[in-house]
């Protein structure tokens, strides 16, 4: 299908058919996709929004950070399309973890969401990741702070300085918690499971 009959599927009364628009922009090559992709950020179907979401992190284009942080944050949202803003950031690189730290960091957000927002960071090492995952360790939702400490481990090496600093902190819980992290750092990758 052409760009252009894409965008046109993408006004059909069918939300079916608007999903399968959204789907097949993440593949068409056109520089619009990402604008026309971002605009049905807005649709009034779940699903569509869910698919725009997800075909924009396969796009992975900086211009999409912003409304998917948005989408991201937006509690009023069907938490399937609020997942999907999630990878969409996570896939569009290290550029989208500003929107995953503050999510992790902000605990009236729901935990599964802030769960996976901890493991994605663990794939995106760099700027105040390392941190956020750090000062996570001290979640007040347990499954918040192993995802932390999955992702810690999944980071490694770059992570290393980061906890053999929090172990010698003055937090115990963070302390005690990167104390048990370096034991699984110092293991091989086939051990840390």
């Amino acid at each position: 299908m052409t760009y252009d009959s894409l965008v046109a599927q993408l006004h059909s009364d069918r939300w079916r058919d608007r999903r399968d628009a959204a789907q097949a922009l993440a593949t068409a090559s056109d520089p619009r996709a990402v604008d026309t992709l971002i605009a049905s950020l807005d649709d009034a179907h779940e699903e569509v929004r869910a698919e725009a979401a997800q075909a924009l992190g396969e796009i992975r284009d900086d211009r999409s950070i912003a409304p998917l942080s948005r989408l991201l944050v937006d509690r009023s949202e069907d938490f399937s399309v609020r997942r999907c803003a999630l990878l969409a950031l996570r896939d569009v690189g290290s550029n989208g973890a500003v929107a995953l730290v503050d999510l992790l960091r902000d605990t009236q957000h729901d935990v599964a969401l802030r769960e996976e927002a901890a493991l994605a960071l663990g794939t995106m090492w760099g700027g105040n990741v390392g941190s956020a995952l750090i000062a996570a360790l001290d979640d007040p939702a347990r499954r918040v702070r192993r995802s932390a400490e999955s992702a810690l481990v999944a980071a490694g090496e770059p992570a290393r300085p980061l906890v053999v600093e929090a172990a010698g902190g003055s937090n115990r819980a963070v302390a005690a918690a990167a104390a048990r992290l370096l034991k699984r750092l110092d293991k091989p990758p086939d051990a840390t499971s």
